[in-house]
């Protein structure tokens, strides 16, 4: 199974998002972006040099984060590194090779010169990782594109998205190298790798990526193409399904725990039997959603404004099917 987590680096880069950027002579909100995350100077180190060693000590002090506990870098003793620049690569091999952590790891650096389509180069960073993790119980892999397509290390259990990718199909390229089948001989016996997990550190970007990558499924939509208005009866039979779904979860709890232990939501239908009524699971549509939506978007906006982009939307934020 492919699992993807995604993380906020508000902590990790507070002092630029509270200190925002300067643009043409005026204070501009911060935005996050990977690649700038992890640019580097001529001299060869980062810019933002203490936000990435918070950034590596998170990856393993704080909760929930891929190498936080031992049970999780257990799991994850071979991963590859995605990056966009081969000065970044280089610099964070130093950084990793120096950190209390990850100096235990080997690390592989399969840079070359970044290009995608060098054939002879993929071939002996494809060899070297695998002489390294034949030599070594972990490995850490870092990459501007190399090993993306036309190889496979079943060996890999994890992908680390440090790159904002531009295109969706090299972004999936990329997160799928982790989902290969690999038997591992542990203490005398062997198991099956079970999971394969895809972690990405700007939620805003991979959103984006996945509406992308969706919208290119179909033709209608491809390229930029189509909105809600060109598929009124695609939008009008997905919201007659889903409220149907939403009377079904609030009136057919015996049947909506089976499926909800049958998808892996729960582990077992009782638990999602007795949660379903708290849930509070309702499909409002009409002026009946932007009436609650508006409430509550003042609610954050009142708070921080910034929450909703500076400004409440106005009415062409909503769509009412009127």
């Amino acid at each position: 199974m492919l699992n993807l987590y995604t993380y906020q680096m508000s902590e990790i880069i507070r002092d630029e998002i509270q200190q925002g950027v300067e643009i043409d002579g005026e204070t501009q909100e911060f935005a996050f972006d990977l690649n700038e995350f992890f640019k580097v100077k001529p001299s060869g180190s980062f810019e933002h040099e203490a936000e990435v060693d918070r950034f590596l000590d998170a990856m393993t002090t704080q909760n929930k984060f891929p190498f936080s506990t031992p049970e999780l870098r257990a799991e994850l003793k071979h991963t590859f590194w995605l990056l966009n620049r081969v000065d970044s690569a280089r610099a964070l091999a130093k950084k990793l090779q120096a950190h209390p952590v990850f100096r235990d790891y080997e690390v592989i650096l399969a840079a070359g010169d970044g290009k995608l389509d060098d054939t002879d180069e993929n071939q002996k960073s494809f060899d070297r990782v695998k002489a390294a993790i034949a030599h070594h119980e972990k490995t850490i892999t870092l990459s501007v594109g190399q090993l993306t397509t036309g190889v496979t290390i079943p060996e890999w259990s994890a992908v680390l998205m440090l790159s904002n990718l531009k295109s969706p199909a090299l972004y999936m390229q990329a997160a799928f190298r982790a989902q290969n089948p690999c038997l591992f001989h542990e203490n005398g016996t062997f198991r099956r790798k079970e999971n394969a997990y895809v972690f990405d550190f700007d939620p805003a970007h991979t959103l984006r990526i996945y509406e992308r990558f969706s919208n290119d499924l179909s033709q209608d939509t491809a390229s930029g193409k189509g909105d809600t208005e060109d598929h009124l009866d695609v939008v009008a039979a997905f919201l007659t399904d889903y409220a149907k779904s939403v009377e079904a979860a609030n009136t057919d709890l015996d049947g909506t725990a089976a499926l909800c232990e049958e998808q892996g939501v729960v582990a077992k239908a009782a638990i999602a039997k007795k949660a379903l009524p708290n849930c509070n699971i309702v499909c409002l549509t009409g002026d009946e959603l932007k009436t609650n939506a508006s409430a509550y978007l003042q609610v954050l906006f009142d708070a921080d404004p910034k929450a909703v982009g500076g400004a409440m939307p106005g009415d062409d934020f909503y769509w009412t099917a009127e």
